[in-house]
Order: structure tokens, then sequence, then C-alpha cells
């Protein structure tokens, strides 16, 4: 196998490292396979140990369903994201035939706060519509390669927004693939992926770039 996947989780299942008291995702941004994603024990060479083997009998008594991811959320700014950035993330979804959901969380840029007059209010609804408008391009986009890709529209801060609609669509894992800096005043990206990894219900996989960046 050309890329290995062995992620240390917590009770939630967030993917994360235990680095001092902060914890953080973990760094490679490596999909893996689906199996892979199942987080079963095994060896390179698929074999399973005499107590994982009795351990997985056990378990298949009881249930054959098995761990299957069919909703990604993908939080995204799309005044800046590009269909190149979500390369990766369509290419996940292929393989574990999944639905990906683009989530844009709305602030209104802190100037607009000043904003006077018919003209001010006008600026304010031309830059929610522009945000509005590239977010269903690039869902577009996104479906001539996946055909299974909605798009979300929310308004409401960063990281706050992004755990409610990962609740209520109930996501079985979140992928956050480029930078949010631009999308809030108020969060940086490296803020809201820890925020994700420690509340969220499910798991978490952040961009190599993103998660490059210096954590104080």
């Amino acid at each position: 196998m050309k890329h290995s996947f062995n992620p240390t989780c917590d009770r939630h299942g967030h993917i994360i490292t235990g680095v001092g008291i902060s914890p953080q995702v973990i760094a490679p941004f490596v999909f893996p396979t689906a199996e892979e994603m199942a987080f079963l024990p095994g060896t390179a060479s698929g074999s399973v140990s005499a107590p994982h083997r009795r351990f997985d009998e056990s378990i298949s008594k009881k249930t054959k369903v098995p761990f299957q991811i069919r909703k990604i959320l993908v939080p995204i700014d799309s005044q800046h994201t590009e269909l190149a950035d979500l390369k990766r993330v369509i290419q996940l979804a292929q393989r574990l035939n999944a639905q990906v959901t683009l989530l844009h969380c709305y602030e209104a840029p802190r100037s607009f706060t000043y904003a006077k007059g018919d003209s001010g209010f006008d600026d304010v609804v031309r830059n929610r519509e522009l945000t509005l408008l590239l977010l269903q391009t690039l869902c577009d986009q996104v479906r001539k390669s996946w055909s299974k890709c909605l798009w979300l529209f929310e308004d409401g801060s960063l990281p706050a927004s992004i755990l409610r609609v990962s609740k209520s669509m109930r996501a079985d894992l979140i992928v956050v693939p480029v930078s949010l800096d631009a999308a809030s005043e108020n969060w940086s990206t490296i803020d809201v992926v820890d925020a994700l990894a420690r509340k969220a219900g499910c798991a978490v996989l952040a961009g190599k770039a993103i998660l490059g960046a210096k954590v104080t």
C-alpha cells in the first residue's frame, strides 16, 4: 500500500493526534480507502491477529452492517474556492459513493456595518447574492465530475454554523480542504478545525496546508 492510514481517534471518532493538551487534526491529508476508513485492525498483508479475529467474529454475529460514509460536509469560502481545490474531495466521494455537500457560512464584512442609505443596503445585498451565486456555480462544476453534490448557504459565524449543519444533516465526515480565513473576520481556519475536532459528532479531515499552520 502506497500510503498508510493509521489515525489516532478520540471517543467520537475524530481523527486527531494528542499533542500536548491541545488536540489537533492529523497532519497528512491522505484519503483512505473505504476499508481503511472503517478503522479495521490488520496488517499490510490484510491478515488479522487472533485476538482481533475473535473480536471481529463476535461483532459480526451481532451485526453485519459495516461502517460507511454516506454524507460528506465540505465547508468552503465560495468567493475564493475553485474546482481544483476540491479535486481530492471529489475523488474520495467517488471512492466511497458518498454525497458531497458544499457549505458556505455567510458573514457580512464588518465594513458593511457602517453602510448608510439605500446605496449601502444595496451593496450588502449584492455581496450576499454574489457569494450565493459563486457557491451555486461551484456546485454545478463539481456535478460535472460527481453528480451527488449539493450546496447549502447558511447565515452565521464559524464554526457554530458548521456544527449545526453537520448535526442536522447527520454528516459522517467533515472535510476542510481549503482555508476559511477569508470567510470570517472572527475565526482563523486552524481555530475552526480545532473546534470541529473537539465538538463535531463525526470524523474530521483537514487539508495539509491548513494543518501546517502554527497553533499557539
